[in-house]
């Protein structure tokens, strides 16, 4: 079912997402993301792609990559449930691991990561800003950003739903043929999460 497929964000800026996780992050923001027609939410589980440490320190730039990955150590500090959900970013499939990635994404995606029920490239950023907050009791969305993304639905392409393949392989266009279209999804599925000792980059600390 799709309603138990994870929503996967990646993004390069982390915004003041609230005290606790379900001040904002996992209610507001994951219920709209995993909201299904006719279906309870409550299973969707968040798996969030913001590069680590190691990663800007393995990336061609270097560290110098990180200028581009705002994330304040203020921020960071207020808000530390945040690495729990974290995974790091790889690449492999486009031969991209190791360029720091500007893009932003979000989608959701089966538990083997093969399969997407949607995808949207937009110039959203994880921040609240970006996406808006409930006020007034929840009578009222107030968004501080304007930005411009492209969702991408299976049925506006006759299909009925994406799988995960950056080509069309003799495989590839037989699925195609069964209402599922292949996606050339930007980096590795299902993502790798954070280990112990990971930490996501912070912008202004030293290194």
């Amino acid at each position: 079912m799709v309603t138990d497929w994870s929503v996967v964000g990646q993004f390069s800026s982390v915004g003041s997402l609230g005290a606790s996780s379900d001040a904002w992050l996992t209610s507001e923001w994951l219920t709209s993301l995993s909201s299904v027609k006719g279906f309870s939410s409550a299973n969707a589980k968040l798996q969030l792609v913001f590069p680590s440490m190691e990663n800007v320190r393995r990336s061609l730039e270097g560290y110098s990559a990180g200028d581009a990955l705002p994330y304040s150590i203020d921020t960071a500090m207020k808000q530390p449930y945040f690495t729990s959900f974290l995974h790091q970013w790889r690449s492999n499939c486009s031969g991209r691991t190791r360029a720091s990635p500007h893009i932003k994404t979000y989608s959701r995606v089966s538990a083997d990561g093969k399969w997407l029920a949607w995808f949207l490239l937009t110039s959203a950023n994880m921040s609240k800003a970006a996406w808006g907050s409930l006020e007034k009791n929840g009578s009222q969305l107030f968004i501080r950003s304007y930005e411009l993304g492209v969702l991408f639905l299976p049925r506006n392409f006759d299909a009925r739903m994406f799988t995960v393949g950056n080509s069309f392989s003799d495989e590839n266009e037989e699925v195609a043929q069964r209402d599922i279209l292949p996606f050339p999804f930007p980096f590795d599925l299902p993502p790798l999460a954070y280990e112990k000792d990971d930490q996501p980059w912070i912008c202004d600390i030293p290194y």
